[in-house]
């Protein structure tokens, strides 16, 4: 049985290459898939392909440029930097035609069945003078904040450095408008 950061690596690896069938195979069949900065809430395989094949369709050019993994045992945390064009409409969110770069942050939580519980995004919007034209992301600096280190309890009584974000205000991403990927330069 492959380790829940393998499979995030796996799911992570199968969006590059823009495989739905692949991307949603790393999910357990009743998996959840929320962005809720942009009012996704998903459940299950079906719903989780359609909007990956949206997403793919949107962005052609989809790519996790730079992830750094945080491996929680049962959860794993990445923290990417994601390149796309955005070619046609996504959520609502009319094309623009341009190529954009941000950081977001995903937990990647572990189901009964050993597969991943889902995935969870969160995209911090403190401001447009954070999207930055691709080619001229900062490694390490995101828009959610810096990562706090913390010894828990892990799986299977280790220990393990768990990585919790600071909230940085993102309390109210759900309801920001200011949160949608726009254009930069």
């Amino acid at each position: 049985m492959p380790t829940t950061l393998e499979l995030a690596k796996a799911h992570g690896a199968a969006e590059d290459r823009r495989d739905v069938a692949a991307t949603v195979a790393t999910f357990t069949q009743d998996c959840l898939y929320t962005i809720e900065a942009f009012g996704v809430s998903l459940q299950g395989r079906e719903q989780a392909a359609e909007h990956y094949a949206g997403a793919f369709a949107a962005w052609p050019d989809f790519y996790n440029k730079e992830v750094i993994w945080y491996d929680a045992g049962n959860d794993v945390w990445a923290k990417a930097y994601v390149e796309l064009t955005h070619n046609s409409e996504w959520n609502g969110i009319a094309a623009t035609g341009k190529k954009i770069g941000f950081w977001s942050a995903a937990h990647f939580p572990r189901a009964r069945d050993g597969l991943l519980l889902g995935e969870h995004h969160i995209i911090h919007g403190r401001g447009q003078d954070q999207r930055r034209p691709t080619g001229e992301h900062r490694p390490g600096h995101d828009l959610i904040g810096e990562p706090e280190r913390q010894l828990g309890d892990g799986v299977g009584g280790g220990r393990h450095h768990r990585q919790h974000f600071r909230p940085l205000g993102q309390l109210d991403v759900a309801l920001s408008p200011s949160l949608r990927p726009e254009p930069i330069g």
